[in-house]
């Protein structure tokens, strides 16, 4: 099978056998866009590349592409966490919004855990900051002390706020990110690391949507194995393939819908609209001929560069049919 790219975009054809009949495919695209007064406009520079093996991203590794679909888009941000007007903050409330999915988190300045005269332990009142860095490094995890061993927190060894006993949280620091929804309470409460860039494989969140009990995401509480219930069918999930955060993977993203993202710039939010897909897949198998518009799987949106990416996947399966003519083109339209 010959892919061919006519755009100006990087893109590339991948494919995979499916089974002894059928075999599947993948035309992948990323398109790079100046960010300008709300309007998205083709860079001249298009450093967003399909690639079969890991590469540097704007955003940092990223993984190798597959023919397979993701499930749902991925929504990416890079940059720090910024205060509104340089204005130093001791919380700056996070999030992306896209349509009418939203995704949000808080930024908070640095803490320690201090102790009442009760003897609880609490969080000291945050440090204000004007920006804050807020990868991985910042959110809840890194590596504690359990019966004398060190124990990395699963979900992120890298991160900070994870200790193995109360007496060794004591003047020590708290993320400085988290989930609104799940704010950290106690020296013992284990939230997901929050992040709103790539959550690169094998990252342990990444591994736990990878799987489906019963047709259900492995990490419900309801969907777990239960010693006394028959055992569950377990399946792979297209998740596995995605490289946002999971509270940052839309369900979809269509040309016209809004997007807004707040707390990454000191002018206030940004918002631009998804702009029309004018790229197309044209497919020839034979004497077979179709034309098919590809669907957005990922959003880009590099704050400090004020540029953004998207991310564009037309999936096929098709029976090989031996000595046939297969060719698979990417090609643009007029607006």
């Amino acid at each position: 099978m010959d892919g061919l790219n006519l755009t100006p975009y990087p893109a590339m054809l991948l494919t995979t056998v499916l089974d002894d009949e059928r075999l599947g495919g993948s035309m992948i695209t990323r398109a790079t866009f100046d960010l300008s007064d709300g309007e998205l406009t083709p860079s001249p520079e298009q450093p967003w590349i399909v690639s079969v093996e890991p590469w540097e991203s704007p955003l940092g590794p990223f993984d190798p592409d597959q023919p397979f679909r993701t499930d749902g888009v991925d929504l990416l941000v890079r940059g720090d966490a910024c205060a509104p007007k340089g204005e130093p903050a001791k919380e700056v409330p996070l999030s992306v919004e896209v349509g009418s999915f939203r995704a949000s988190a808080v930024a908070i300045g640095p803490r320690v855990w201090g102790r009442l005269r009760s003897g609880a332990l609490v969080p000291t009142d945050p440090v204000a900051f004007t920006t804050l860095p807020i990868g991985l490094s910042a959110a809840y995890g890194g590596v504690g002390e359990v019966d004398g061993q060190k124990a990395p927190y699963p979900l992120n060894p890298l991160g900070k706020g994870f200790y193995g006993e109360e007496g060794a949280a004591l003047h020590q620091p708290l993320p400085e990110i988290e989930d609104p929804a799940a704010r950290i309470k106690r020296w013992d409460d284990r939230p997901d690391p929050v992040g709103f860039g790539l959550c690169q494989f094998p990252h342990p969140l990444r591994l736990r949507e990878s799987v489906l009990l019963d047709g259900r995401p492995a990490a419900e509480a309801g969907a777990r194995m239960d010693p006394g219930k028959p055992r569950p069918k377990i399946e792979p999930s297209h998740r596995m393939f995605n490289r946002a955060f999971p509270k940052l993977i839309a369900p979809s993203v269509a040309p016209g819908d809004l997007v807004t993202v707040t707390g990454f710039s000191a002018d206030g939010p940004l918002s631009f609209r998804i702009p029309p897909t004018l790229l197309r897949v044209y497919l020839a198998f034979g004497e077979k001929l179709v034309e098919r518009t590809p669907s957005i799987e990922a959003v880009g949106i590099d704050v400090p560069a004020r540029k953004v990416f998207l991310g564009y996947r037309y999936p096929f399966r098709y029976v090989f049919v031996p000595h046939q003519r297969r060719v698979v083109t990417l090609f643009t339209v007029e607006a």
